[in-house]
């Protein structure tokens, strides 16, 4: 937000340093973008695109005043370096900044991702709120979320949400509703993952430190179940408690897998399986 202060004084200043009136256009371009812009990290891009031709329209104006012949080249030079410096400087504040966009495995269920692609796993995701963005850019239009970082988009679904991943009657409503064909949540949301694990509708495929996946238990995914489906007592999100128990032999035997398949759980699994 303190950047699209700064830039909204910078748009000020060379309105007066031209001395000229702003279109109602730039007004109304203006405005709404610095308004998403200060409520929505997301739009800073598009706030700092759309000011830079005001913003360059207003310095020709101003130098061209002061300036006679080749200046009328320079100040046009100058015009396009504002363009430029302000994209840059909207890239550099966006949350999807080149310079910051890179997913990883510390931030994105990219494991999860991977492992869905990778096994042609396509249809509806129950997901939580903040793997829901790296899941539909990667996954989309073969996989389609629960909901995704937009809140803006799911402002009034959000209270839906709280509800599905509070209240077991609701998630298994929602469930029946949506009838989700995999599921990838966070490995530190119990509440969701023991629910899941009790209703007996999913069985768990994948794990890392970052999430889980799991595929509901129909016929078209009987096949990937039997292959990658871990038991019902290994249950990733209580390692702790996982870990304080002597390891039997199907947690030793998922602790193996999870050393062959999940590079990111290796030491947990180590652990698990002496």
């Amino acid at each position: 937000s303190g950047g699209v202060g700064v830039s909204v004084a910078m748009v000020l200043a060379s309105f007066l340093l031209a001395r000229r009136r702003a279109e109602w256009v730039d007004l109304a371009l203006l405005v709404l973008f610095a308004a998403l812009g200060l409520k929505y990290r997301r739009f800073v891009a598009l706030w700092c695109l759309t000011l830079s031709p005001a913003v360059a329209r207003n310095l020709t104006v101003s130098l061209a005043q002061r300036l006679r012949g080749d200046g009328v080249r320079v100040v046009g030079a100058l015009g396009l370096v504002a363009v430029a410096s302000f994209s840059f400087l909207g890239r550099l504040s966006s949350p999807t900044s080149f310079l910051t966009a890179d997913p990883t495995p510390d931030r994105h269920p990219v494991g999860a991702v991977d492992w869905l692609t990778n096994h042609r796993v396509t249809g509806n995701v129950f997901n939580n709120f903040s793997l829901g963005g790296y899941i539909l850019w990667r996954g989309y239009p073969d996989l389609k979320v629960f909901i995704d970082g937009r809140g803006m988009v799911y402002d009034q679904f959000m209270t839906k949400y709280h509800q599905v991943v509070t209240d077991e009657r609701v998630l298994l409503e929602t469930d029946d509703q949506f009838r989700f064909d995999a599921v990838v949540f966070a490995r530190d949301s119990d509440f969701v993952l023991e629910t899941l694990a009790a209703s007996n509708r999913f069985g768990l495929v994948y794990w890392d430190d970052m999430s889980t996946v799991w595929l509901r238990r129909s016929p078209q995914f009987v096949p990937l179940l039997e292959r990658y489906g871990y038991s019902s007592s290994f249950k990733p999100w209580r390692l702790d408690e996982m870990l304080a128990l002597p390891a039997s032999e199907s947690t030793r035997r998922d602790a193996t897998r999870s050393i062959e398949e999940s590079p990111r759980a290796r030491r947990w699994a180590m652990q698990s399986a002496t």
